[in-house]
């Protein structure tokens, strides 16, 4: 069974890679909730942390796990990695800079909340689509660098057209598209860091910080932080322009620039 499914990995990998991502984040979630079984906050935290570890089990049961940076050894990453990572940080400081602290209530359960909830997403995503997905894809077309370029920007675009499963929140086409943008121009950045680092985990953890930094407020304790890629009916069409242009240059630029400094597959 192993030699069949990396055959078929490696045969189709794009078609392989949407069907592995739509069943991770979408299929299973419906079918629980035809169910009538609601995860909730603490349900939801704990699939995204199951499914996150069944994409690195998969890549470690084809023995894919060090080549898709999912078990390589620390000493193995780029020696430079802090640095490398330190683009992606600064949007950590840019969210940080919009909270009102003083209006903050830090308890160590509402501290412990935010901390699980946004590794959850960050173990989620990058595990799906920067481990399996961009490996998949790589481990297929990587042999030049055009096709590492596409391995990059394919994931990426996945990984943003699947925001649009948000419509069924309730939310404006609009409001979802600008959520699509920025998680390909994101995606495109952690997809870089991830094959020029040759580990996922600083993607993991930086995506996480992210996440921390822009739901802090509605974490610790108010609702007066509204994220840029919430809602474009509650946003003036040139702040979401302005994140726009600010994610092409810290994330997408960069991840595309990795991208060139990494390794082609042998």
């Amino acid at each position: 069974m192993k030699s069949q499914i990396s055959n078929i990995l490696t045969r189709y990998p794009l078609v392989s890679v949407i069907l592995l991502i739509l069943v991770g984040i979408t299929i299973i979630p419906e079918i629980i909730g035809m169910l009538g079984i609601s995860l909730g906050v603490t349900g939801g935290m704990i699939y995204r942390f199951v499914v996150g570890g069944a994409a690195v089990w998969l890549l470690v049961w084809l023995g894919w796990g060090v080549q898709a940076g999912v078990t390589n050894p620390f000493g193995n990453w780029h020696k430079w990695w802090p640095i490398l990572s330190f683009p992606f940080l600064l949007l950590v400081f840019v969210n940080l800079m919009e909270v009102d602290f003083s209006a903050l209530t830090v308890t160590p359960g509402r501290v412990a909340k935010l901390v699980l909830e946004n590794l959850a997403v960050g173990v989620y995503e990058e595990a799906l689509l920067r481990g399996l997905a961009l490996y998949v894809l790589f481990r297929a077309w990587g042999q030049t660098r055009f096709g590492l370029y596409m391995a990059v920007i394919a994931q990426a675009v996945i990984f943003g057209l699947l925001h649009y499963y948000n419509l069924g929140t309730g939310a404006s086409f609009g409001a979802v598209s600008v959520q699509v943008i920025f998680a390909i121009l994101v995606g495109i950045g952690f997809g870089g860091l991830a094959l020029l680092v040759r580990s996922i985990w600083p993607g993991v953890i930086i995506h996480g910080l992210i996440d921390a930094a822009s739901s802090i407020e509605q974490t610790l304790g108010t609702d007066a932080l509204t994220d840029v890629t919430a809602s474009v009916d509650e946003t003036a069409f040139s702040d979401a322009l302005v994140g726009i242009v600010v994610l092409f240059f810290v994330c997408t630029v960069t991840g595309l620039l990795y991208a060139r400094r990494a390794r082609l597959h042998d």
